[in-house]
């Protein structure tokens, strides 16, 4: 199936009305960036276009709970930070729970943010909390170099 006849198809699950679907699948392909893909068969899509398809069927409708599952993998940074920008506008009105392995992204979308390892929650809080609570922070050491020191020594200091 195109990526037009995936958004037509779950738009006709979701209880659609058939009126809205057409305009509400090409509204969706402009925010998505994916207008020029619409007749690309999904197996022809790259990794980033098909997370993106993929969270456009997740929010197609009224759901109020959508579960997430990476949905910025295999992103590039610019898609990545674009679908962050539509996730949390999404949010108003929903329960939206998603996995990441990215810190930056989850603090950027979420209130809460639990962290489980190896199947067990190891603790569960806003990111400021877990920050505080977990962060050791960064050491940064400048040295300012003598002006009589050359090009040889620098090189070894930086190395």
């Amino acid at each position: 199936m195109t990526t037009y006849e995936n958004l037509e198809f779950f738009c006709n699950f979701k209880g659609i009305e058939k009126n809205l679907i057409p305009d509400m699948i090409r509204k969706d392909l402009e925010i998505y960036n994916l207008s020029h893909r619409k007749d690309a068969l999904v197996s022809d899509l790259s990794g980033g276009q098909k997370r993106k398809l993929q969270l456009a069927i997740a929010l197609l409708g009224n759901s109020e709970f959508i579960l997430l599952d990476e949905p910025t993998s295999g992103m590039d940074p610019t898609s990545r930070r674009e679908t962050w920008d539509i996730i949390k506008k999404a949010k108003k009105g929903r329960l939206i729970i998603l996995t990441t392995h990215y810190m930056d992204e989850a603090e950027f979308l979420a209130d809460r943010v639990a962290i489980v390892s190896k199947g067990q929650l190891k603790c569960i809080g806003s990111s400021l909390y877990l920050k505080n609570q977990f962060s050791k922070g960064y050491k940064v050491q400048v040295d300012k170099l003598d002006e009589t020191k050359d090009l040889e020594e620098f090189e070894r200091l930086i190395n």
